[in-house]
């Protein structure tokens, strides 16, 4: 990649409160599964599998959770990562789960859009974003792709949410920290 002459950089001109969303990660299943293996591991014949975990309950507790978190701000927009087009069992199954629990938030606009264009678009259009949601793998880049759009990823806020919304601080207290 290399920046020409002559053409604008898309993120030139931003300034603070143009860009404004979240993403929405699953980080309990889906491609970062350890299930799979190797075998005939040295030979020409080696394969390598790693199968991915959709669970209905997983899929559906980060979709509830980012269409309530789309109900609750004013714009009211929420995004789905995809990739149906390639991932031809996983990737519908979540565009499926997507589409039941949209029925619930009549008043959230959805779509969807592929993790390739989708990607491009953080970068040409990131304005036009709310909320995006994502599965584990989606969600992981998407989550650094976003902050560093708008220049470091080092200060972005970061959760991780449990189902009753407690999480971890991400620092320790002073009197722990060097212990």
């Amino acid at each position: 990649m290399r920046l020409f002459p002559g053409v604008p950089c898309p993120l030139a001109g931003k300034k603070a409160g143009d860009i404004d969303f979240y993403v929405v990660r699953e980080n309990t299943e889906g491609e970062y599964s350890a299930l799979g293996g190797r075998a005939n591991e040295g030979t020409e014949h080696e394969v390598v599998i790693q199968e991915s975990v959709f669970t209905r309950r997983g899929v559906d507790r980060i979709l509830r959770y980012a269409f309530e978190l789309a109900q609750s701000r004013p714009r009211k927009t929420l995004t789905s990562a995809t990739k149906s087009n390639g991932l031809a069992i996983s990737m519908p199954y979540w565009d499926e789960r997507v589409e039941e629990m949209a029925k619930n938030y009549p008043e959230i606009r959805w779509d969807k859009q592929h993790i390739d264009i989708l990607c491009a678009r953080f970068v040409l259009q990131p304005e036009r974003f709310d909320v995006v949601v994502g599965s584990n793998l989606f969600g992981d880049i998407l989550s650094d792709l976003g902050p560093a759009c708008t220049g470091t990823i080092g200060i972005a806020p970061s959760a991780n949410l449990n189902p009753e919304r407690n999480f971890p601080s991400l620092v320790r207290t002073g009197s722990r920290v060097g212990a």
